[in-house]
């Protein structure tokens, strides 16, 4: 019972790592939007765009972190607030592409580094993060009440351990989140090409890349909090 409970708290704080660094990727990815349609749209729907794509973010995102026990619910209204971003979003871009036909001269070194960008900074971001999880986990398991017993248990897993385990913990995460990053980059620019010459299939491709990227992320994180408390509990069995 007591693995079950730190696989659960295990699998929130990972996918609180998951929901940072996609909405890392997102916010860049807001003011990208946000000022690839500058010239464009009017000064009251800049301020109402603005405030929809990132007030809005930060405020969720902090609930999120406040009060994970309404994990389930506001997973599922992060999913539906980010569809609807989404749907906004590229049908935005759909409008721009078609009325002023400019996607020949737009540079791709504004759509890459954002995504670039967000992997670096998230590196650092997960790495603390990964730190914080590890002394959440000796909370957890009641170990630094008193501090004997947390020098006692630093002196058993040993510096070097502890250090691996949150550096291969940030590192893994890290380049997840570089190759879904990646991977993210290469189909849409691939379907950008597909809409040079379909421009109809440009919302439904573009949304269906978007949606393969964030299933990908908890897919992996999933998979990564499963291995990772199977790990650890058979490695507190045995020593």
């Amino acid at each position: 019972m007591q693995y079950l409970l730190f696989f659960f708290f295990a699998f929130i704080d990972f996918n609180i790592i998951c929901l940072i660094s996609y909405y890392i990727f997102l916010v860049l990815f807001n003011f990208f939007i946000f000022f690839y349609i500058f010239f464009l749209l009017s000064f009251f729907f800049k301020l109402i765009f603005l405030f929809f794509c990132f007030f809005l973010h930060f405020i969720f995102l902090s609930l999120y972190l406040f009060h994970s026990v309404f994990f389930p619910f506001c997973l599922y209204f992060f999913h539906l607030l980010n569809y609807f971003l989404y749907f906004i979003l590229f049908f935005i871009h759909f409008a721009f592409f078609v009325s002023f036909k400019s996607y020949l001269f737009f540079p791709s070194f504004f759509l890459s580094f954002p995504f670039f960008l967000a992997t670096f900074i998230s590196f650092f971001i997960l790495f603390l993060i990964s730190i914080i999880s590890f002394f959440r986990f000796l909370s957890f398991l009641n170990l630094t009440s008193s501090f004997p017993s947390f020098l006692f248990l630093c002196f058993r897993l040993s510096f070097f351990r502890i250090f691996f385990l949150s550096f291969f913990l940030s590192f893994f995460l890290s380049f997840h989140l570089f190759v879904c990053l990646f991977v993210s980059f290469f189909l849409f620019t691939f379907f950008l090409s597909i809409f040079l010459l379909h421009k109809i299939y440009f919302i439904l491709i573009t949304f269906l890349n978007f949606h393969f990227f964030f299933v990908l992320n908890h897919i992996s994180f999933f998979l990564f909090t499963l291995f990772l408390s199977f790990y650890l509990s058979f490695y507190l069995s045995f020593t």
